[in-house]
């Protein structure tokens, strides 16, 4: 995460390479500058990106992506893959740093290793593992929330080699249903696997994961794109407000 420390070090780090090698005097303008930084970087202005190692900061309208070790600053036009789109504004930085449209992206859960829970009309996307504890409270409010939202869980192997062999197995399921019901139940394991068992399924998945920079569960998605990265304490109200 970049911090107001950092972007102080670097301040501090441009005055002295400019003292060292041209001699020049650190003026009160400067000290001025120093003073002020500390109010550079606030939660407003500063958003973490999903891509490891770089946070994107605006300053004077003006957007900088920047290392999170303040080593690099990048200025310049960024284009997101995944949505087809150039990011020119820091609302556009905000949207694909703290939303998922699926649909604006092109992206159909239903494509990916993925089973569905519900009727409503309104869709909820929830990355899971099988071997994930938590993620069976997950399992009991969204059943209790069927008749308003249509749930899609899609698997993926949080949890190591234990996590990709039952992830690959979800994955050559013919039956969704039966899937549901295992992941429901924590019985994945006790599934059969197909034979012959094709995994193009499962390795979509994983990229599909790997490019959302989803790296732990439960991590579930709102019908407006909002996010949540671990347990939410109340699924029902969460979804109402976000």
């Amino acid at each position: 995460m970049f911090t107001k420390r950092t972007i102080i070090s670097m301040l501090l780090a441009t005055c002295a390479t400019s003292s060292a090698y041209a001699q020049i005097e650190i003026t009160d303008e400067v000290k001025s500058t120093l003073a002020q930084a500390k109010t550079l970087v606030t939660e407003q202005n500063v958003v973490p990106l999903p891509v490891s190692g770089f946070n994107a900061l605006e300053v004077d309208g003006q957007i900088h992506y920047i290392s999170d070790n303040g080593r690099f600053v990048i200025t310049g036009q960024m284009y997101d893959v995944i949505s087809q789109k150039f990011i020119d504004t820091f609302s556009d930085v905000k949207e694909v740093a703290t939303k998922i449209n699926f649909t604006k992206m092109g992206l159909n859960p239903d494509t990916l290793n993925s089973f569905s829970m519900g009727e409503g009309n309104k869709t909820v996307i929830v990355f899971v593992d099988p071997v994930c504890d938590i993620c069976q409270q997950v399992y009991t409010e969204a059943e209790k929330l069927s008749k308003d939202y249509t749930f899609k869980f899609v698997a993926i192997p949080a949890f190591g080699e234990k996590s990709n062999e039952l992830t690959k197995k979800l994955s050559c399921l013919d039956d969704k249903a039966k899937g549901m019901e295992a992941l429901k139940t924590g019985t994945v394991h006790e599934l059969k696997t197909p034979v012959p068992c094709d995994t193009t399924l499962n390795d979509k998945t994983l990229l599909t994961a790997h490019m959302l920079r989803i790296n732990g569960v439960p991590f579930v998605v709102s019908p407006n794109g909002n996010i949540a990265r671990g347990q939410v304490m109340n699924l029902k109200a969460w979804l109402e407000n976000n």
